[in-house]
C-alpha cells in the first residue's frame, strides 16, 4: 500500500527524517510511535501528499481512498445538533440509521441533541472520525486520533479500528491503546538515521 524510498523532510531548518526506507502491506495497522519533535507528523503530512518530501518519495498503491485526520479535524465549529451535523454529511440515511450509527460512537438519546460547538474536545473528534469512517475509505491516516477521550471512548474507539478492512497508519502517544489496536509500530527516535520497523 505504501512504499518509501529513501524518503528526507525537514520541519523548518532540522531535518527529521534521513533516508527512509519502508513498506506497508495493504490491511495492516501500523501505530508510530516517538518524542515530540522526532517527524512524527510531519511524515504523515509527507504520505497523506499535505506536504511534499525533500528528497526521495513515498507511493501509494492503486485505488486508495485516502482520509487524513488531525487535531484541526477534531476543531468542529457547527451550531447544529450532533443529530443534524451526522444526518447533514449523509443525507440519504433514514433517523434510525443515523441514531444507530451515531449510537456506536457513544452518541445516544440527549447527546444527539447537543450543539456540536459546545462538545468537549473528545466528543468533536468522536463525531469527526464517525464521519470520516462513515465515508468508507480504505486508508486512514490519523494524528492522535484518541487525543481528549476518556476511557469508554478510547475503547469504543479500539473496537471500531479493530473492525475496520483497510489500512491505519497512526500516531499516538498513548502505548496502550496502540497495543490494543496494532499489528506493527514504526518507532521515531531523535537523532537516528532511520526509523525502526516492529
Amino acid at each position: 500500500l505504501i512504499q518509501c524510498q529513501d524518503m528526507w523532510k525537514s520541519y523548518g531548518k532540522k531535518e527529521v527524517l534521513r533516508g527512509l526506507n519502508f513498506q506497508i502491506m495493504s490491511g495492516r495497522i501500523v501505530g508510530l510511535l516517538g518524542p515530540n519533535g522526532s517527524g512524527k507528523s510531519t511524515f504523515l503530512k509527507t504520505v497523506a501528499g499535505i506536504i511534499p518530501a525533500l528528497k526521495g518519495k513515498g507511493s501509494l498503491g492503486n485505488h486508495i481512498d485516502l482520509a487524513y485526520f488531525d487535531q484541526m479535524s477534531g476543531e468542529l465549529d457547527s451550531e447544529l445538533s450532533v443529530f443534524e451535523y451526522y444526518h447533514d454529511a449523509f443525507p440519504s440515511l433514514r433517523e434510525k440509521e443515523v441514531r444507530t450509527q451515531l449510537a456506536s460512537y457513544l452518541f445516544r438519546g440527549d447527546a444527539l441533541g447537543k450543539c456540536v460547538a459546545s462538545l468537549s474536545g473528545g466528543e468533536k473528534a468522536r463525531l469527526a472520525l464517525a464521519v470520516l469512517l462513515s465515508r468508507k475509505p480504505n486508508f486512514l491516516i490519523l494524528d492522535e486520533p484518541t487525543n481528549n477521550m476518556d476511557i469508554p471512548a478510547k475503547e469504543t474507539m479500539e473496537s471500531i479500528f479493530r473492525m475496520y478492512s483497510g489500512t491505519i497508519l497512526m500516531v499516538s502517544h498513548d502505548r496502550y491503546f496502540l497495543s490494543e489496536v496494532c499489528d506493527s509500530l514504526l518507532i521515531f527516535e531523535e537523532d537516528k538515521e532511520d526509523a525502526s520497523f516492529y
